[in-house]
């Protein structure tokens, strides 16, 4: 199961807590919104078939610093990319 999702809700935790209910879940393509932090990339690591994630701008500084110590330990069993950048939205009336 592949999800790309644009999440806009201002708590992350319900985001990264209904993300762990999609069992067979293997890609995430997510812009998590400025308030995630490195608790919710930790909860995304305890899903059992969760393989590749790709983080769309976003405050991901803290988790990819997370994930960077991850890998230096060799402990890191999920493979992550981060994209920093400015996420624009355009409004059509």
């Amino acid at each position: 199961l592949e999800l790309y999702t644009y999440h806009q809700e201002s708590n992350a935790n319900s985001l990264f807590r209904s993300l762990l209910k999609f069992r067979n879940l293997e890609y995430l393509a997510i812009y998590p919104g400025e308030n995630a932090r490195r608790q919710h990339f930790e909860k995304l690591l305890t899903h059992r078939r969760l393989k590749d994630v790709k983080f769309y701008f976003g405050n991901i500084d803290d988790m990819q610093l997370y994930y960077n110590d991850l890998q230096r330990r060799n402990r890191g069993c999920l493979h992550a990319e981060f994209s920093s950048g400015n996420f624009i939205t355009l409004n059509s009336e």
